[in-house]
Formats: structure tokens, sequence, C-alpha cells
């Protein structure tokens, strides 16, 4: 089973590091196949594209030989989703895992896979590719 890491805040609204990495020892503890980092649980928005390079670079360091780690590329703009598949390629994540953005024809029609917004995505990173599942369905992994 794959489940997304998540994030702990301190007060201040910072990624508290220390609690992030006892989080990740307990979801390996606890069994889990893979860690998702930044998937399913909505922040992506609301963090810096750096602060999710660099969560993902620590989750990384954290998962390296032990689980499956697959990075969320998810973003509004695709040059950001890119960026993040690339970034995910660079520290050797074991796959990625996007979303359609909210306007996507092909989200609505179930036809990701022939989406333009999803084709530099998967050439921008040279590993397995998860997708979301229709309605809400987002376990497992899956290759192109």
């Amino acid at each position: 089973m794959d489940t997304p890491d998540i994030p702990p805040h301190r007060e201040d609204g910072s990624i508290d590091r220390d609690a992030f990495a006892a989080h990740i020892e307990w979801l390996i503890a606890a069994g889990v196949d893979g860690i998702i980092n930044r998937g399913s649980t909505g922040e992506y928005y609301a963090q810096s594209m750096d602060k999710r390079r660099e969560m993902a670079s620590f989750a990384r360091e954290l998962t390296k030989g032990r689980v499956h780690l697959m990075v969320a590329t998810v973003a509004i703009r695709q040059e950001d989703s890119i960026a993040m598949a690339e970034h995910a390629a660079r520290i050797g994540a074991d796959s990625i895992r996007f979303g359609s953005p909210p306007l996507c024809g092909a989200h609505r029609t179930g036809k990701r896979a022939e989406c333009a917004c999803h084709r530099p995505r998967r050439r921008s990173a040279d590993h397995a590719v998860e997708r979301p599942r229709p309605h809400g369905h987002q376990h497992g992994r899956g290759v192109p």
C-alpha cells in the first residue's frame, strides 16, 4: 500500500522537518510499500516550488532503498509540473504522480493518456508514472 506523506507544520506555518522525518519512519515501520510525496492531500498549491523540491529531496533521503517513493507533480501551471517531474528524476524518485489541470477536457472525458498536458510530463521523467484513478480511486502504482 502506498500512502501520502502529511507534512506537519509549526505554528508559524513552516514545515517541521523533524516531525516529518518521524512521520516517514512511522509509516515505514507500519509496513507501507511506498510513500507519495505531496500526493492527494491538496497542499501543492500552497507551497512554493522551492519548498516542494526541498521536501521531495528530503523524502528521498529518508526513504532511499527502503520503500518506493512517488513524487507528486501536480501543479496549476504545466511548467511547474514539468519542473517537479524533472526534479523527481534528478533525485532518483521511483515514480511520479500527476493529475490533469482543473480545466483539462481530457480529465473530464477520461482520456488522460491522450491529453497534451500530460505528454511533456511523461517525457520529462524517465521512470514509472502513476496516474490518479477516476472518481477518487487513488491507490496503486501504474506505468505509462
